[in-house]
């Protein structure tokens, strides 16, 4: 990032935002369904919405970010399966 950055000072740094509105779905409906979809990924082999390959991916990109950030350097994800 330093390297290609455009700018080193916050003072230059240029603010942009942007709104993104999602439609609304009750978390209660989110879990019921994802519960759903594993019990008949169990039962009828139906293929998982959300396998646990992705929450693992999720959770050591994660704990690499607050890793990274305690340690003040950039760290390789393979550093923290370890």
């Amino acid at each position: 990032y330093r390297k290609k950055a455009k700018c080193n000072a916050k003072e230059d740094l240029e603010i942009k935002s942007e709104i993104i509105e999602f439609p609304k779905v009750s978390d209660h409906k989110l879990y019921i369904d994802m519960l759903k979809n594993f019990t008949d990924a169990i039962n009828y082999g139906e293929k998982l919405i959300a396998p646990g390959r992705e929450g693992v991916g999720a959770l050591l990109l994660t704990n690499g970010a607050y890793i990274s950030e305690k340690k003040m350097c950039r760290i390789e994800l393979e550093e923290i399966i370890e």
